[in-house]
């Protein structure tokens, strides 16, 4: 699945390694985006991890939803078995960010992204947004911002400033990791270093709102939810709902 993606239908997908609850107010980003904006289609890309498709699926409880699609890289078999009691829902199993996968995608009214805009590298984060741009009316963002003057790489860091700096839970892995930055990750195409398993990206909100500006995108709605966590006071989340205008 490195650089092709399929339509699932039938049970192939992945071990579910964790089914947390949805966050609640992340739902009710979905709900006001989807009743305020009129959406009746979406897709929900990276929707698996944790969630199994949650926000996807609290999407579809709380609107009259036509067409709905799920993508992710590992599309879960919790998801699978939620998702075969929605016909109007769509499982796309492979790269979030290549055109193949956006054109399987196609023309939705919106498009969730949660938590996912800081871990794009090839396409970076703002192509991947102008990817999906051109297929929807509304983006629905949720995304752990960078409080510093410019947005930046992550990995640009040292292996210490990066644990110290940026969201980590793990710092032997984050050490493994860039012990391996200049080989070639063989399941996503791409070098070690530009993998979207780690944090990538310090996007700022001035560049966050400025590229959906760019895009021909409005701001309906914008929440800063403060620090991501007290050890890491420079990361802010956003949440924002943009519609094209």
């Amino acid at each position: 699945m490195s650089g092709t993606a399929a339509v699932l239908d039938r049970h192939d997908t992945y071990p579910t390694p964790h089914d947390n609850p949805v966050d609640p107010h992340k739902a009710a980003v979905v709900e006001w985006a989807f009743v305020n904006c009129g959406v009746r289609s979406f897709v929900d890309l990276g929707a698996c991890w944790g969630v199994n498709g949650g926000y996807a699926f609290h999407g579809l409880s709380v609107a009259d939803i036509e067409r709905a699609v799920i993508v992710d890289g590992r599309v879960t078999d919790i998801t699978y078995e939620r998702a075969v009691v929605h016909p109007q829902l769509e499982l796309i199993q492979g790269p979030l960010g290549t055109q193949e996968t956006a054109d399987l995608v196609g023309t939705v009214d919106a498009a969730i992204m949660f938590d996912i805009l800081l871990h794009q590298v090839g396409p970076n984060w703002d192509e991947f947004l102008a990817r999906y741009a051109a297929n929807v009316d509304t983006f629905i963002i949720h995304n752990q911002c960078w409080r510093g003057p410019e947005t930046i790489r992550f990995p640009d860091f040292s292996a210490e400033e990066y644990i110290r700096r940026v969201y980590a839970h793990d710092p032997s892995a984050i050490a493994a990791w860039y012990e391996r930055h200049d080989e070639i990750d063989e399941a996503q195409n791409k070098p070690v270093r530009d993998v979207h398993n780690f944090w990538q990206w310090g996007i700022t909100a001035k560049d966050l709102v400025g590229t959906l500006w760019d895009l021909g995108f409005a701001i309906e709605a914008f929440e800063n939810m403060g620090a991501f966590d007290p050890r890491h006071d420079e990361i802010e989340v956003l949440s924002i709902v943009a519609r094209k205008r």
